[in-house]
């Protein structure tokens, strides 16, 4: 379906199956409102572009909920401000998160069939049947004596209140993605080089062989968690063992998402798709592919046969070794 309004950026997708994709957007003429396009993507209708709005609101991530025993199989998104939409074909609905703070949040994951989102602040919520628990309030606390502690730096006249002030905010700890593969088996990671691994009970900060700021986590299994961030910043291990980081080229990129697919790691960055391979990072599209010149990668999901890439202005797909662009009518 074409909307009436034109020129989109895409944001976050995530993966129904291998020809349905749910992917947030935005209409830059409405640059600065609160507004998110939801489109489905679904490569067997005729018209395979159709949409929803959510006004007065911002989509920051989407995630998959397979079907599982009453729970229908659905697209989910979270919104900076605490509400996540879920839909399907049948119906659709909307859970308000509770909580005491107005920092936006920033990552959504379905693990087990209950939501798990994590925040600007520390603050890690779960989501089950509409009831809210917070189970971050350790990391929560920690952010928040640590932006008092700036309060009070800023107040003073001290002479060096620059330094003073950098080294706390070095303890501010701002979380941007989770992900896991149970609810006693989950990973956070942000600001500063931090994970995080829940274990169903509480959170242990894990060994992440990094400072750097950490972006996006891909647990591919219990013992093998790729986490990706700042200045080339790839970390590969567990919470048991630690991280270390992965030997490769130096490189200047910041990598924003990461996806372990068909024995290849793929990256995502503002300028472009990435893969690497035996230390070297290569990019994987081929030259046939009509691509602009400059694009950025918002997003990396994938089924066991398909992997989805969202960029600002269209999306790409692999499957049996052969990539599709597909383009949106609006950004035609």
């Amino acid at each position: 379906m074409k909307s009436k309004t034109k020129k989109i950026s895409f944001g976050s997708g995530c993966a129904i199956n291998d020809n349905m994709l749910y992917v947030a957007s935005f209409i830059d003429s409405l640059e600065d409102i609160n507004h998110t396009r939801m489109f489905v993507l679904n490569l067997d209708l005729p018209v395979i572009w159709h949409y929803h709005d959510l006004n007065s609101k911002t989509v920051i991530s989407t995630a998959f909920r397979p079907q599982q025993n009453e729970l229908a199989r659905a697209g989910c998104a979270l919104t900076t401000d605490g509400y996540i939409e879920i839909f399907n074909t049948e119906e659709t609905s909307t859970t308000k998160i509770s909580r005491n703070t107005y920092a936006p949040l920033t990552s959504l994951a379905v693990i087990d069939g209950i939501f798990f989102c994590c925040g600007t602040e520390g603050q890690i919520y779960k989501i089950e049947s509409s009831r809210t628990e917070e189970i971050g309030q350790g990391i929560a606390t920690n952010v928040k004596v640590a932006l008092d502690k700036i309060f009070d730096i800023k107040k003073t006249e001290d002479p060096e209140k620059i330094q003073r002030l950098t080294s706390a905010s070095r303890s501010i700890t701002t979380l941007q993605s989770i992900d896991g593969l149970s609810k006693e088996d989950i990973y956070t990671c942000g600001t500063n080089g931090v994970i995080y691994h829940w274990n169903g009970r509480e959170w242990s900060k894990c060994r992440s062989g990094t400072r750097q700021h950490l972006h996006s986590i891909h647990c591919i299994t219990q013992d093998d968690i790729m986490v990706c961030g700042h200045n080339g910043t790839i970390v590969r291990g567990n919470s048991r063992e630690g991280f270390k980081r992965l030997a490769s080229e130096k490189i200047s990129k910041n990598f924003w998402c990461i996806r372990y697919f068909n024995d290849s790691i793929y990256i995502g960055t503002t300028n472009g798709l990435l893969v690497l391979k035996n230390g070297v990072f290569v990019h994987p599209l081929p030259p046939n592919l009509p691509l602009p010149k400059d694009y950025s990668i918002e997003s990396l999901s994938s089924t066991e046969d398909t992997l989805w890439v969202v960029t600002n202005r269209f999306v790409l797909r692999l499957n049996q070794d052969e990539w599709q662009l597909i383009d949106h009518p609006d950004n035609l």
